[in-house]
């Protein structure tokens, strides 16, 4: 029976069932999904390092950003360059904290030049593979012992050839202060 004959009958039977009755379509299911969208975070990840598991009021720490892109892709750097083709600036931007957050600090991008088929050419500032971001934390003198959060909000675009995808996600450390400090064992 064809979908919309069975469907038919489906409604039929519907207006038939008593108030309150749960009718089920049985070809519910059957059709396959639509194929999902490739997005940015499939080809990009990132996590913290933190230089110390402690550290006391008034002391300072870098918390790294270890930034991963897939295969064949890249992220643009943060200064991307390029005179032809807009890139979007990768961008590492801390929420609001009592920590005391310096400048980011990004390891040097590497060039990547496109050639275009008109014989024009565009240089940009990319990172592949692996690459890192540091960022430089104070903690206040007066602060208490206790662990302090700082999310990071990671911004760009992440490219293939083909294909330029919008990133925008979070990565998150926790800062513990303590009596003494302690460098990090990672």
């Amino acid at each position: 029976m064809g979908r919309l004959a069975c469907s038919l009958l489906i409604a039929v039977m519907a207006g038939a069932a008593p108030a309150g009755a749960q009718i089920l379509d049985p070809l519910a299911g059957l059709a396959p999904s639509p194929p999902s969208a490739t997005t940015a975070l499939d080809k990009f990840s990132a996590r913290t390092i933190l230089s110390h598991k402690t550290v006391k009021a008034g002391g300072s720490l870098h918390v790294a950003v270890e930034i991963t892109v897939a295969d064949d892709y890249w992220v643009y750097g943060p200064a991307a360059g390029g005179k032809i083709v807009q890139a979007q600036d990768l961008k590492i931007v801390a929420a609001k904290t009592p920590l005391e957050v310096g400048p980011v600090l990004f390891v040097r991008a590497a060039e990547k030049v496109t050639a275009f088929a008109d014989g024009t050419s565009d240089t940009h500032k990319v990172y592949k593979g692996r690459a890192y971001a540091f960022v430089p934390v104070k903690v206040p003198p007066g602060a208490e012992v206790g662990r302090y959060p700082l999310s990071l909000t990671i911004t760009g675009q992440v490219c293939a050839p083909e294909v330029c995808l919008q990133l925008e996600t979070s990565v998150a450390a926790e800062v513990a202060v303590g009596a003494v400090a302690a460098p990090s064992d990672d």
